[in-house]
């Protein structure tokens, strides 16, 4: 999860130089972590996933939906440490709808009226990001935007890797909490519920890097505000391909 490989190593090598160039234009950076977990409760909790991914995914949807409701009604406690947003639920998927509501809660609550959710191997182009945050658009009653996700049976929802909100769509999530499904992860959680509310979703470019061969066929970087990399499931050079793209970006913003 958030302090393991290669989003440990994204951060130390990474983020120093990215935090920088977010700086400049007013954008702030924080990462969230849950509670950090023994190697075997960590050992535990990934099995436990895993049934995330095979026929078993019915049944622990059915548990989840039970057990963790317990955060419609109880909020876990919420601290920062440094650019760290501690929330006190175990570092897993199935408490990341209950970690990502409650950490953008906290900055909104800190007088923040945009956040925008993204993950440790995502690169963002500011200089664009700052043009939708400081449009009128961003001002709506409901801002629900970033990397939008259409699937086959006509669902769509915002993706996790690039979401963002404004302070009114966090406090609507916050308020009506009681209503969200928890044992759906973060983004489709979410989505689910502002579905339910008929509330537009704004889809802002977005590309999937999982090779090097991925930049070359990209036509023109300055135009793509959100870059995910993710170069597989084991063995991620992630590392590597966002060394890369970030000296491209760094190029396109400075001319």
């Amino acid at each position: 999860m958030a302090d393991e490989s290669p989003f440990d190593v994204i951060r130390r090598e990474i983020y120093p130089e990215l935090e920088s160039i977010y700086g400049e234009y007013g954008f702030e950076t924080y990462f969230v972590y849950g509670r950090r977990q023994s190697n075997a409760g960590r050992y535990i909790r990934r099995k436990v996933e895993e049934l995330r991914w095979n026929r078993f995914y019915l049944f622990l949807r059915a548990y989840d939906y039970i057990f963790l409701s317990i955060y419609k009604f109880i909020n876990p406690r919420v601290t920062l440490e440094g650019k760290n947003i501690k929330v006190g639920v175990p570092e897993d998927l199935r408490h990341l709808s209950i970690k990502i509501l409650h950490a953008a809660r906290f900055l909104e609550s800190k007088g923040f009226e945009i956040v925008v959710r993204t993950t440790a191997s995502s690169l963002l182009n500011p200089k664009l990001l700052n043009v939708i945050c400081d449009s009128e658009v961003i001002e709506e009653d409901i801002f629900y935007g970033g990397r939008k996700v259409d699937q086959i049976d006509g669902f769509s929802f915002v993706s996790g890797s690039f979401t963002i909100f404004n302070s009114h769509a966090i406090r609507f999530l916050f308020q009506n909490r009681q209503k969200l499904d928890y044992s759906l992860i973060d983004d489709v959680c979410f989505g689910k519920f502002f579905k339910a509310n008929a509330t537009k979703i704004l889809n802002f470019n977005s590309v999937n890097v999982t090779s090097i061969s991925d930049l070359i066929d990209i036509n023109d970087i300055s135009q793509i505000i959100h870059f995910r990399c993710k170069t597989g499931v084991y063995d991620r050079k992630d590392v590597e391909m966002m060394k890369i793209l970030l000296k491209q970006l760094k190029d396109t913003i400075e001319t």
